[in-house]
């Protein structure tokens, strides 16, 4: 970007540093409300939601972890990021209840889910794709208590 069309955009730094937030708030829900738009319920959602974070395409890990640190700093950015969290926490919780479960056990197994997938990027773990896709199967079991069927 050069310094004109930043500009063009942005009166200072600070107009940035004050959309940013904002913008990330109404792109990162996007792709966990997409989940729960579709026919599939239960454990189709939940594996959805695991290759969503798998696959990395639709949401953006770096991204996501540059937000979470900037709340250290910011009041704006911390109040961003706990709506977002709420909301797909919240997101997530539908699908448990899909699963079948009442809605405080639902509850906590999203914030169980979701921890540790913040947690996962956090810890910057980095793992093979193929590592991860091998581990899937257990990680649905352990998170929801249905042991997904395999696809041969």
């Amino acid at each position: 970007m050069t310094r004109g069309s930043f500009y063009w955009h942005f009166r200072d730094r600070k107009e940035l540093h004050d959309a940013l937030p904002e913008s990330w708030e109404v792109t990162s829900a996007t792709s966990f409300e997409r989940l729960l738009d579709g026919e599939e319920r239960g454990i189709e959602e939940f594996t959805a939601l695991c290759e969503l974070w798998l696959e990395e395409r639709a949401l953006n890990p770096a991204w996501d972890s540059a937000m979470r640190d900037w709340p250290r700093s910011s009041p704006q950015a911390a109040r961003v990021v706990r709506r977002v969290d709420n909301r797909r926490i919240e997101l997530i919780q539908r699908i448990f209840i899909d699963l079948g479960y009442d809605e405080p056990e639902a509850f906590v197994r999203a914030r169980v889910t979701y921890f540790h997938q913040v947690g996962y990027y956090a810890l910057g773990l980095g793992e093979t794709k193929a590592r991860r896709r091998e581990l899937l199967p257990l990680y649905v079991r352990v998170l929801t208590g249905v042991t997904p069927s395999r696809k041969d």
